[in-house]
């Protein structure tokens, strides 16, 4: 599959999915943590040299191909599969796309690295 444009980016490390939403008056909202994590991806993305192709290729029709490389923090147990949610929600919210439009993701959890982050690739296919 050829791919049309690319979007690579060193982002801070996520919370935890299982930390991210909290149950308020019987509805599930973000916490506060997981607020301030997507704002601070999306200030990252918006000012990176490839987010006006990414966004220009992203449609409704379009599909991407995600790749992630995690250094945690330290060496405490961590769930891989907990990773990606918020990052991800963050990006496809600028994009004005469905994270439903992944076709593929590859995750790769390295060594840990203080304070810990994530390089994630995003490319768009036609």
């Amino acid at each position: 599959m050829k791919t049309y444009a690319r979007l690579r980016a060193r982002l801070p490390y996520p919370p935890s999915t299982n930390t991210a939403y909290a149950n308020v008056n019987n509805r599930r909202v973000k916490t506060k943590a997981a607020r301030e994590y997507t704002q601070a991806v999306q200030a990252i993305i918006i000012q990176h040299p490839d987010w006006v192709p990414l966004h220009l290729a992203a449609n409704k029709t379009a599909t991407f191909t995600v790749e992630i490389i995690a250094h945690p923090p330290d060496n405490r147990r961590r769930d891989l599969a907990n990773l990606e949610k918020i990052p991800m929600d963050a990006i496809f919210t600028l994009l004005d796309a469905d994270d439903s439009q992944v076709t593929h993701i590859n995750m790769i959890k390295e060594q840990p690295r203080a304070p810990g982050h994530i390089l994630i690739t995003i490319e768009a296919n036609p």
